[in-house]
């Protein structure tokens, strides 16, 4: 038997390059592996992407509320592997990591003011979204990592396995969004290679961009 199309092995994802194993990631829902066509519903549905490791899910995979997933989209958003406390830009204690409620950003009890002793039952909210305090940008801390290889290629693998383990129609869908970034993927290492090969400037380079 011949091996079938979502197999890892057909799709030799160590060829690709960074910036289309993070597209990968990102066009698929981490959580059910629909894109933006149709959820675990079947119907259309947004995908949030996390602005760290591009992993991706719909809002209602998420169980985000519209009003939460307006405001996510206003900022720089952080997928739950990813989060780290807005006021210290660290990971740190995670069982001190809270979210809020309104705007899903993490919070660390000690570097809140006043600090809390633990995190608190039921829904919180932040000052910033309470209208207690206003957020300076410049001074919130940002996270500015990218994703290894090793880490991208790991998610990117992590997409077709679960595709694999989903309904029929959801592998087919993300063999169609693999087979797409493959392509796009050779056309611009060959297109790199040309110019590097004959110039910046050259029709051969050109004509296969």
């Amino acid at each position: 038997t011949g091996e079938t199309p979502g197999n890892t092995q057909a799709y030799d994802l160590s060829k690709l390059d960074n910036a289309t194993l993070e597209q990968l990631i990102s066009s698929v829902c981490s959580l059910c592996s629909g894109d933006v066509t149709q959820n675990k519903n079947g119907v259309p549905e947004e995908l949030l992407t996390c602005c760290d490791c591009s992993n991706s899910g719909h809002p209602s995979c998420l169980q985000f509320s519209a009003e939460l997933t307006e405001k996510v989209k206003t900022y720089s958003w952080q997928c739950i592997e990813c989060k780290t406390c807005v006021l210290c830009g660290q990971l740190g204690d995670d069982n001190k990591l809270m979210f809020c409620d309104e705007c899903d950003k993490g919070f660390h009890t000690d570097c809140l003011s006043p600090a809390l002793t633990e995190v608190p039952e039921g829904n919180w909210s932040c000052d910033f979204c309470k209208g207690i305090s206003v957020p300076d940008n410049a001074s919130l801390h940002r996270s500015n990592t990218s994703s290894s290889r090793d880490v991208l290629l790991q998610k990117a693998n992590k997409v077709i396995n679960n595709a694999e383990r989903g309904p029929a129609e959801m592998m087919q869908k993300t063999e169609e969004i693999i087979a797409s970034l493959l392509a796009t993927g050779r056309k611009r290492a060959k297109s790199s290679e040309d110019v590097h090969k004959d110039g910046p400037l050259s029709k051969r380079a050109l004509h296969d961009a």
